[in-house]
């Protein structure tokens, strides 16, 4: 289609002659298209693709730094531990044979069991000597790593030792430490060196130094299984970079990165089999293909039976926490935290290359996310889940903007997820979307895409969650967010042509198309809408030159192009504007000359949807080179991204790519999902107030049931 005329030709026959396709290779002209697409990247880019995080060449386990462990082989004693070992004329031995006086700690602990300064000293000394042991005899080492969690579990929870130990004192903390790092050096080697595997919820044999225990793996909370995880890693091993914010709880436990397995796996034929766990769990669908988690290992032996002497009872439970649902456990009647790393999985989960490289893709070759995942029957574009899908929380849909990717809000949903209270009642998704096309296909495409993830995880309508929907949308992704939540009636169908569109008749399938982009209703389950540096009257950076740009290095999906070509050659002599069917890329759509943000102002807005806005703004600087900047962030000006509609509306002082990121538009998010919790609260207990009491009924009398309420 031709700009502007009923013609059809091939994309390149669109470019003007002054721009043919001899003087696009001009070498004058690549530097030209190189210096604007550079420029394009700059002003739109809603997503950093620096590294995020790296293996570190050494742990940063406490224990491996206060001991120095990496760069002594034989570590020093801690003077606490050589004091106690002092007292019993075992200090001499110990710097000859650790192993001997290990022994004769045990011995001396089953012989005085009320003092806490020698199980302390045996835990800090079989970790100490288990750690030189990892290399020259694993087997040994992992026996010494399990004693010594075992010991510190006893000093810390053992009844005995109540009125005994001080919590105050430094020494509590330093046995947490030794529990903490003994069960992840257990478990480095159980598994291999970095990561470990686990089959199923089977038992296994965990050797100390005397007896032998049964363990057994138990999932305590968490929406997986054991069977779905391909591996764990160890959260400490991983060095962030990028990130303004690593949430961390102190506690008991080893913080990990669950990997789930991935959508597909091969058969007996060596063909692609989509994942079992979809039939057992439809919202599977929705979980990215390198999902990872925050789990905390926690070890629970049972203790009285050391001091029963039951060695057949000797049993220990190895258990997993997801901290996004709790993040902490009761141990021998006392509520106890869980070590926790909320940002360490999150960086590994997103860290990934296909989310720092989608959103340029989505701009220059939107066609890709519009492929079929190979063993997996969805495309790359739609919703995604950052975590197992939980019917009982309330769903926060993030949208990305222009020239990025879910990536661009993990500054937002590391902060957030942080806070207790939000991640107690919200699960958070992202929807993926090609910004290369209009933002108006992209919203009929979420319009789809939000009906078939209800149909499919809740076919039923049952889970009342999922009526209470959140949209955060930044840029572009606040429009598309808008757009769940208007009627369109037929003035959108208007700008286009003034026949009523039941009298259009021609390809079933494009006249489909085109009816999803203009005729549309609000989505009931969306109660929140939060947009964030949206261009709601259009951007002044989409212009000619921008808008050439784009149209010459993009490609234009086939099934796009096919649609408008074939409804304007049908519908020719119906057509009264080409305005909206001649663009056809995501530059384009956001012209502040675009007829459609008119409408989109006027169209009703649903009544039941709370709107929030914040609006960036940059101040004149030193980094503005003295030049006439107008208000705004740099690419939205003011007057476009402010919403009159809005019941809350807040300005940050950021450019247009990192008003999301910034904490104050973090914080009025917070705010908002608090509000939001609370406002369901006291209508949830208002509504119990309301009901009719129970009626009485004696059990000696004839019943009598209430027919009308």
């Amino acid at each position: 289609m031709i700009r502007g005329s009923p013609e059809f030709g091939e994309i390149s026959q669109k470019i003007p002659k002054s721009y043919s396709i001899s003087r696009f290779y001009h070498r004058r002209t690549i530097v030209f298209i190189f210096v604007l697409l550079l420029f394009l990247l700059g002003v739109f880019s809603g997503c950093a693709t620096t590294k995020m995080l790296e293996l570190r060449p050494n742990s940063k386990n406490p224990l491996v730094i206060r001991f120095r462990l990496d760069s002594i082989s034989s570590p020093k004693m801690s003077s606490r531990a050589r004091l106690t070992l002092r007292s019993y004329a075992l200090e001499e031995l110990a710097d000859i044979n650790r192993l001997a006086v290990a022994e004769k700690l045990h011995k001396l602990i089953k012989e005085r069991q009320t003092d806490p300064d020698l199980i302390y000293t045996f835990a800090e000394i079989t970790y100490l000597e288990g750690y030189r042991q990892k290399q020259l005899n694993p087997r040994l080492a992992t026996e010494l790593f399990a004693a010594s969690t075992l010991y510190s579990y006893i000093y810390l929870f053992d009844p005995q030792y109540d009125f005994a130990r001080n919590p105050y004192d430094p020494q509590f903390r330093d046995i947490c430490l030794f529990y903490n790092s003994s069960l992840e050096q257990m478990l480095r080697l159980i598994g291999q060196n970095n990561t470990f595997r686990l089959g199923t919820e089977n038992d296994y044999v965990l050797k100390t130094i005397e007896n032998d225990w049964n363990l057994s793996v138990k999932i305590r909370t968490g929406k997986w299984k054991i069977d779905e995880i391909e591996t764990f890693r160890f959260a400490f091993d991983y060095e962030i970079y990028g990130m303004q914010s690593q949430y961390r709880q102190f506690g008991l436990g080893v913080p990990l990165i669950a990997c789930r397995k991935g959508f597909q796996s091969k058969n007996s034929s060596g063909k692609d089999k989509e994942d079992a766990s979809f039939i057992n769990n439809p919202a599977a669908h929705y979980y990215p293909n390198d999902m990872s988690l925050p789990v905390t290992a926690f070890l629970r032996p049972n203790i009285r039976a050391i001091y029963e002497g039951n060695h057949e009872e000797l049993q220990a439970e190895l258990e997993f926490y997801d901290p996004l649902e709790s993040d902490k456990t009761v141990v021998e009647g006392r509520l106890v935290p869980l070590e926790t790393d909320l940002t360490t999985p999150l960086a590994y989960f997103l860290s990934n290359r296909i989310y720092m490289i989608v959103g340029t893709i989505g701009v220059f070759d939107p066609a890709k996310l519009l492929e079929k995942l190979p063993g997996y029957n969805r495309p790359t574009v739609g919703l995604y889940m950052a975590q197992p899908y939980d019917p009982n929380k309330i769903p926060v849909v993030m949208v990305h903007g222009l020239f990025s990717s879910p990536i661009t809000w993990l500054e937002m949903l590391n902060a957030l997820r942080s806070d207790p209270k939000i991640r107690d009642k919200y699960q958070f998704w992202f929807y993926l979307y090609p910004s290369g096309q209009p933002f108006w296909v992209s919203a009929a495409q979420m319009r789809r895409e939000l009906q078939e993830i209800r149909n499919t995880i809740d076919p039923h309508h049952a889970e009342a969650a999922l009526d209470q929907m959140v949209l955060v949308g930044h840029s572009m992704g606040g429009l598309i967010s808008l757009l769940q939540t208007v009627e369109s009636g037929d003035q959108f169908w208007r700008l286009v042509s003034k026949t009523p569109f039941e009298e259009i008749h021609g390809d079933v399938a494009t006249k489909k198309a085109i009816q999803e982009w203009f005729f549309f209703h609000s989505n009931p389950s969306i109660k929140q809408v939060v947009t964030i540096a949206t261009p709601f009257r259009g951007s002044k950076y989409s212009n000619d030159a921008t808008q050439w740009l784009t149209r010459s290095v993009s490609t234009v999906p086939k099934q796009l192009a096919h649609v408008l070509q074939t409804f304007s050659l049908e519908q020719r002599d119906k057509i009264d504007n080409y305005s909206l069917l001649d663009v056809t890329n995501g530059v384009e759509s956001l012209s502040p000359k675009s007829p459609f943000f008119k409408t989109m102002h006027n169209v009703p807005r649903a009544g039941w949807v709370e709107y929030h806005n914040i609006i960036g703004e940059i101040k004149q600087n030193y980094l503005t080179f003295g030049l006439d900047i107008p208000e705004g962030d740099g690419v939205v000006r003011k007057f476009s991204a402010e919403a009159d509609w809005a019941s809350s509306e807040v300005v940050v002082p950021s450019p247009h790519t990192k008003v999301h990121t910034h904490p104050n538009a973090i914080l009025e998010v917070r705010r908002i999902l608090h509000d939001f919790q609370d406002q369901l609260a006291a209508r949830q207990l208002l509504q119990q107030n309301q009901q009719p009491p129970p009626v009485f009924v004696p059990q000696y009398a004839t019943p009598v049931y209430p027919i009308f309420q």
